[in-house]
This record gives structure tokens, sequence and C-alpha cells, in this order.
């Protein structure tokens, strides 16, 4: 197989893979809140990078003003929009949800022309 449709196949496999999770993480609103939820993803994830990251802090050596501000985008950028996107899906259908993610390129387009 080459390059490029291994890569295609990878792109495509990343759009299921995020097109099943409106629909997946929906009913688990049911048992838990949308915060409890991104808790605990956000729990598991970092539990299992935590050897990579160790690793990489080892290799490279950053100071610790770095390491304050990657730590600083990192839990006010991902967490927040999520926050928002599992509040408002909590709050809707998964067919809606996922129309109006399907938007996204178009708002971000129509927004870069009216900003820019």
């Amino acid at each position: 197989m080459s390059a490029r449709k291994q890569a295609y196949l990878l792109l495509l496999v990343n759009a299921v893979i995020w097109g099943a999770a409106f629909p997946l993480v929906k009913p688990a609103f049911s048992f838990i809140s949308p915060i409890q939820f991104l808790y605990l993803r956000y729990l598991l994830a970092s539990i299992l990078i935590l050897p990579l990251l160790i690793l990489l802090l080892r290799k490279h050596r950053p100071n610790f003003k770095t390491i304050l501000k990657i730590a600083a985008l990192e839990t006010l950028g991902a967490p927040v929009a999520l926050s928002l996107l599992y509040l408002g899906l909590a709050n809707t259908s998964v067919i809606e949800a996922g129309l109006i993610g399907s938007m996204y390129p178009i708002l971000i387009t129509l927004g870069g022309i009216f900003i820019l």
C-alpha cells in the first residue's frame, strides 16, 4: 500500500472515530454529568501519557517557565472547549449536535472572512 493510500485510510479511520463519538458519549450522560465524564476522560489520558511525558521531559529539559506556559494553555484550551461541547450535547440530540458540528468548517471560513 502506498503512503498516500495509507494516509487516506488513516484519515478515514479518524473521521469514523470522531463521527462515532457523539452517539457513544451521549448515553453516558444518563449516568454521570458531562463534567464528570470529561474529568474521567482526562484522568485516564493523563495516566496513559505520563511515561512518555517523563521520557520527553528528561530528553529535552525545558525550563520551568516553559512548562508553566504549556500547562496553562493545555488546562484552559481543550477542557474549556470540550466542557461547553459536552454540556451542549447533554441538552440536545445526537443528530442536532452532529449537524451543528458539521457546520464548523463553514462557520470558521465565514468567521475568517468577516474578522480577517
